[in-house]
């Protein structure tokens, strides 16, 4: 059973095989195989989905303008037809056959577009092979026509050596030393070949079909070690000690050095194994662009777990960050096109290719090929592992962001408030500031700062820098002087024969009469900023402007160079979204600034 599984995965037939010695012979002609491969082989199938055309366009598009796909084609005239070609039966077994060497296979039925059947040929039920016809990139495709029996071992047969017409054949060792060995243009050449040194004659429908997947980029051929061929070929594989061993042989043969396949870890003689090892050495556009396309979305989905709050504020960051990375990644995509078609660049590609094929052929490399095909076969294995190790990181933020819920949550508010949006009213100064400004700085001269004196003037570091205290309500009674001292005399009790609601209801303009009628004691002054929980020259308060919050026993605070206080996390937020001004008088929070107690009384 071991052995049918190998030969049915390497794509090797056995219809006339029975005894088990036989068996081991094919299985050996093909090449060794790994323990890890035998459990590959017994594994689940792949899935025998077909591509059923819905139009002559449809099939033009798919097939004729695919340029290195191989695709199998059945034309049926219609379900009820008792012409059928052959049964359902057999065409679902050779799909489940095909399917694993990268065969697309596909249903055209011409009762439904017999015009374009007509114009294509296809009046009768039959099977087409299509292929593309030379060795490039943009080679044409060339349809197939089977006229065999209708019994799966011929029809099996007819593609096995449709596929091998397309390698090609060593006939001499001069031809492999001049045409393979060597390179006739410069070290930079970036092409790939592998030959397939066999002594039995036997040749794997996985490396046939590979010959196909790789038009411009890897050119295949295959040498049939019989007699004279194996003596001319016997002193190349003394000589040389990375190419010696029993046969077969995978030699792959590249700019910079040569050497065998299926020697390392992870190198396993199956055709996703030598696809994914030659798209190591050799990517084009379209698969690193599907490696960064797959590396972004699954960046994105750790936003669903880093984000603390309900399903939907998570599910709502998640879309919003897989939409933003993928019209970056596609904004970034479209002029990187663009400058690897120019000839300017055709040298840098090539070195660029020629590091890749550094990195693909070390060890780790190969340890990595192994992981990835270990996780595409075991899809629940990858899920389970990617889920594991989000849960563990998104738990690590939970614990790492627990002191800064508050300042999260206001930043997230912040960020769909779309009535905050900066305007170029930050720029200057608003005008209902200018006149308080003026009015109580009037004495003291013209500010000599200049117009965009909000912005910040260098680095922000400054913020780390600011003074925090702690805010403390003192437990013993008050006395006397202490209650002229407290923060609720400050509020609503009496300083120098007025309360504070009269000095708001003065006004501001009228600030000039009320200086003449409050004769405030700067002793007094001093000695309030002395005992109270404020530093020297910060004005007392027990309210938080930005948060309109009283200041509770034991909370930080936070001041800036205008004397003013507020909470630590409140001013932090504020200064953390480019509001680099006191939120009370619109003064720089990083420039000093020399306050009196005369300001602060009045």
């Amino acid at each position: 059973m071991k052995l049918k599984a190998l030969l049915h995965q390497r794509g090797v037939t056995y219809d006339s095989v029975v005894e088990k010695s036989d068996l081991t012979q094919l299985v050996e002609g093909t090449g060794p195989a790994m323990e890890d491969e035998v459990e590959l082989s017994l594994s689940e199938e792949s899935a025998t989905d077909e591509t059923v055309f819905e139009s002559g366009a449809h099939f033009y598009e798919q097939v004729e303008d695919a340029k290195d796909s191989v695709w199998m084609i059945f034309v049926s005239m219609g379900e009820t037809s008792n012409l059928r070609f052959i049964s359902d039966q057999t065409w679902k077994s050779i799909k489940k056959r095909i399917l694993r060497f990268g065969v697309r296979a596909g249903v055209m039925d011409c009762t439904r577009y017999q015009r374009y059947c007509n114009a294509k040929g296809l009046t009768s039920p039959q099977l087409l092979l299509a292929l593309p016809q030379d060795f490039k990139t943009k080679a044409s495709v060339k349809m197939h026509t089977y006229t065999g029996s209708p019994r799966e071992s011929a029809i099996n047969n007819w593609i096995h050596n449709k596929l091998d017409e397309k390698i090609n054949t060593i006939n001499s060792y001069k031809e492999f030393k001049y045409d393979w060995l060597k390179y006739k243009h410069n070290f930079l050449d970036p092409e790939i070949r592998t030959v397939l040194f066999t002594k039995e004659g036997v040749m794997p429908m996985f490396y046939s079909a590979l010959s196909l997947r790789f038009p411009g980029r890897v050119r295949f051929g295959k040498a049939d070690m019989k007699n004279s061929l194996k003596d001319e070929f016997s002193s190349y594989f003394k000589n040389n000690s990375k190419t010696s061993g029993p046969l077969p042989h995978y030699l792959i043969i590249t700019p910079e050095d040569k050497f065998l396949y299926g020697i390392q870890r992870g190198e396993y003689l199956t055709f996703e194994s030598l696809e994914i090892f030659l798209k190591s050495l050799y990517p084009s556009l379209n698969d690193l662009f599907i490696l960064s396309f797959v590396i972004v979305n699954v960046m994105s989905w750790f936003e669903f777990f880093e984000v603390q709050g309900t399903f939907f504020k998570r599910l709502r960051k998640l879309l919003w960050c897989a939409i933003k990375y993928n019209v970056l990644l596609i904004m970034m995509w479209l002029p990187l096109v663009g400058l690897f078609s120019l000839p300017y660049f055709e040298k840098l590609i090539m070195i660029g290719l020629k590091f890749v094929r550094f990195i693909s052929t070390s060890s780790f490399a190969s340890l990595v090929r192994k992981d990835f095909l270990f996780y595409t076969k075991h899809v629940f294995s990858l899920t389970s592992s990617f889920l594991m190790y989000a849960l563990i990181i998104g738990f690590v933020q939970y614990r790492k962001s627990d002191n800064s819920t508050d300042v999260d949550s206001s930043e997230e508010d912040d960020l769909w408030n779309f009535n905050q949006m900066r305007t170029l009213e930050h720029l200057i100064r608003p005008a209902d500031s200018i006149g308080q400004l003026e009015a109580g700085f009037g004495r003291f001269g013209t500010i000599s700062s200049p117009t965009l004196w909000l912005r910040p003037s260098g680095s922000v570091d400054y913020i780390q820098q600011l003074p925090t205290w702690k805010f403390q309500v003192s437990k013993f009674p008050p006395t006397e002087s202490q209650k002229l001292n407290s923060p609720e005399v400050l509020n609503t009790g009496r300083m120098a024969g007025k309360t504070i609601e009269e000095i708001g209801s003065i006004g501001i303009h009228n600030i000039e009469r009320m200086k003449e009628e409050i004769q405030c004691d700067e002793k007094l002054m001093a000695d309030i900023c002395s005992n109270s929980c404020f530093p020297t020259g910060y004005l007392p308060n027990t309210q938080c402007v930005i948060c309109l919050d009283d200041y509770m026993h034991g909370i930080i605070l936070c001041g800036l160079p205008c004397r003013h206080s507020f909470h630590e996390q409140c001013i932090l937020s504020w200064l953390n979204r480019d509001n680099h001004f006191c939120p009370v008088c619109r003064w720089p929070a990083d420039q000093p600034k020399n306050v009196t107690l005369h300001l602060h009384c009045e």
